[in-house]
């Protein structure tokens, strides 16, 4: 009964942040740990290959929640630039 309802910006906006935390815990993963999982074509070779992968897919994230209007660009652009510092 005292669970407050999430609203569909509420979860999307959670979305949004969780995708830049994981960009962001890229910086220091054990890069053979991603890879055991991959084809061998398709491991990455550095961090600098990686990163950008998960950042990259943070940015559709928050791009596809605007355009859905679930989030503000301005909420976007907040989420950014918190997690573009770290």
């Amino acid at each position: 009964m005292g669970e407050m309802m999430q609203t569909d910006r509420d979860r999307a906006l959670i979305f949004v942040r969780r995708s830049y935390e994981v960009a962001v815990a890229m910086q220091t993963v054990d890069l053979d740990s991603i890879n055991q999982a991959r084809p061998v074509e398709l491991r990455y070779g550095s961090r600098a290959d990686l990163v950008p992968d998960f950042w990259h897919a943070a940015n559709a994230v928050s791009t596809f929640a605007v355009q859905m209007e679930l989030i503000s660009p301005s909420d976007a652009a907040e989420i950014l630039r918190s997690y573009s510092t770290l």
